[in-house]
């Protein structure tokens, strides 16, 4: 009895490790596949939060059961997301578009500001992502609350027959 459950505890630590003689430390984990929709992402990628640039490999979150096919995690800034925001390819105009509608304003409270502002000067994309972003919360404003009262007024009197 005692033979059969060091096997099956050999067998399962068998499973958790094996020896990989061209690292320093000697033992690592067993490789695990890529899921098939990342694994044909090649080059370098920017985390949207703090533009910190890396291969895919660096923003991918391991699960028990391999990697997660649909989050990330930027190991600088360590801001999850979702890859599609990481491996969609965009201009400087539609990155500040994507900035402007993250839900709640809560991008600006995610990113670290001065990192974020110098390594967009350092890809070139400052001038044309301010444009953009002025630009968005431009078309945003519309109207003031008491314009849109007296609009209201104006078509609820016409409803009426008042004017």
């Amino acid at each position: 009895m005692v033979k059969i459950g060091a096997r099956l505890k050999a067998r399962k630590d068998g499973d958790q490790m094996v020896l990989k003689p061209r690292t320093d430390v000697g033992f690592g984990q067993r490789a695990v596949e890529l899921p098939k929709q990342i694994e044909m992402h090649i080059g370098q990628f920017l985390c949207p939060f703090c533009l910190h640039a890396g291969t895919i490999g660096s923003f991918l979150i391991q699960l028990k059961k391999g990697f997660s096919s649909s989050r990330g995690r930027c190991p600088e800034c360590d801001n999850g997301f979702m890859l599609e925001s990481l491996t969609k390819r965009m201009t400087p105009e539609q990155f500040a578009q994507w900035v402007y509608e993250y839900p709640f304003y809560y991008y600006w409270k995610k990113c670290a500001w001065l990192l974020f502002n110098q390594r967009l000067k350092k890809i070139g994309w400052s001038y044309r992502f301010w444009k953009a972003y002025k630009a968005c919360k431009e078309e945003d404003r519309g109207e003031s609350y008491e314009e849109h009262m007296m609009k209201e007024q104006e078509e609820w009197a016409r409803e009426r027959g008042y004017i």
